[in-house]
């Protein structure tokens, strides 16, 4: 659950027909709320931009892929480049151990599947 779903379960539960809205990447939660059914999702994304007004931030976005989680640090780099961080939620939820170096082809993976999600 993500609080991308809120709308669309809103709309779900009020009876209105959310085909009038832009597109919206969020699915009812009204079956899993309802039915108890799970939630067919295999993957999550989030972008955060920051103020460049805000001196030290930098903007991001992140994938969650089904124990990973790849972040992607706009510009935050070297030499005007990406940062990424990849973690193992199950065996690291508080994201301490970053496996960009040990997992490389995960992170390319999933760092394409970020970019058809969000074009740079």
């Amino acid at each position: 659950m993500h609080a991308i779903d809120i709308f669309p379960t809103l709309t779900k539960i009020a009876g209105i027909d959310k085909s009038q809205y832009a597109a919206i990447d969020g699915i009812s939660l009204l079956p899993v709320l309802a039915d108890g059914m799970a939630l067919d999702r295999d993957r999550m994304f989030c972008h955060f931009p920051r103020s460049q007004t805000l001196a030290g931030t930098v903007g991001g976005s992140f994938i969650r892929e089904g124990d990973y989680k790849l972040i992607r640090l706009w510009y935050g780099g070297e030499e005007g480049k990406h940062a990424y961080e990849l973690y193992d939620l199950s065996n690291d939820i508080g994201e301490q151990t970053n496996l960009v170096q040990s997992l490389p082809d995960k992170v390319d993976a999933m760092s394409q599947a970020l970019d058809q999600w969000h074009p740079q």
